[in-house]
């Protein structure tokens, strides 16, 4: 979109965007854990505090995911990205189709 905390991130604020949407997702359901497969490794460095978060995006994303851990397990796993995982191939391109880029 065009949220100026968001817009100068680029690919990395729809990262963030979707492991959010996952989260909300998990704590509407009343899961008590959710795992999340991811290939840009901000989103898990950034959720434990191994980055520094230093864009009200990050710092947003950061104050969020221990907002919500006081409700929901939140388990990392890294996907590399471009070697043919079926899921991460997957949410590109969708994630390609959403902002309307072909490929």
């Amino acid at each position: 979109g065009n949220h100026p905390d968001y817009v100068s991130m680029r690919n990395v604020a729809g990262e963030i965007a979707g492991a959010h949407q996952a989260i909300c997702y998990a704590i509407e359901h009343q899961y008590p854990m959710i795992c999340i497969y991811y290939d840009y490794e901000g989103i898990e460095k950034w959720a434990n505090g191994m980055w520094k978060a230093n864009k009200p995006g990050t710092q947003e994303y950061q104050r969020k995911v221990k907002e919500y851990r006081q409700d929901l397990k939140i388990a990392f796993v890294k996907v590399l990205a471009h070697s043919g995982d079926f899921y991460n191939e997957r949410a590109d391109v969708l994630a390609k189709k959403a902002v309307g880029i072909n490929g």
